[in-house]
């Protein structure tokens, strides 16, 4: 498994040439390495010319959209939370009457005294 294959399905914020945070999922998501020689190969560099390396993330998104990211940080990946541990999401169950528990006549039990 590739890092890359763990950004499949991953909801990313992307900032539109008009100014508006999108959110989009990712499709596809590869890694691409790049070389460009720095000077032409001779005799002198032992036909070894120095050269620039750098890796870049492609990644394609569902509505068909294509960037090209220089690293995994400048992916602004949206954090999900975890509805396991955010309990404010489910409300709490309704009281229940005084009339299910009390028996006819009876008084309801008094709070107690702090």
């Amino acid at each position: 498994m590739n890092l890359t294959d763990l950004l499949k399905g991953k909801k990313v914020n992307y900032m539109t040439d008009a100014k508006v945070m999108v959110e989009l999922e990712i499709k596809t998501a590869k890694e691409e390495s790049h070389s460009r020689d720095l000077a032409p190969a001779t005799r002198e560099n032992d036909w070894w010319p120095p050269s620039e390396d750098w890796t870049t993330i492609e990644v394609e998104f569902t509505n068909g959209f294509k960037k090209s990211y220089r690293s995994l940080g400048a992916i602004d990946i949206v954090k999900e939370e975890n509805v396991v541990q955010n309990t404010n999401l489910i409300p709490p169950p309704p009281p229940i009457p005084p009339s299910r528990y009390l028996r006819e006549g009876q008084e309801p039990p008094k709070p107690p005294k702090h």
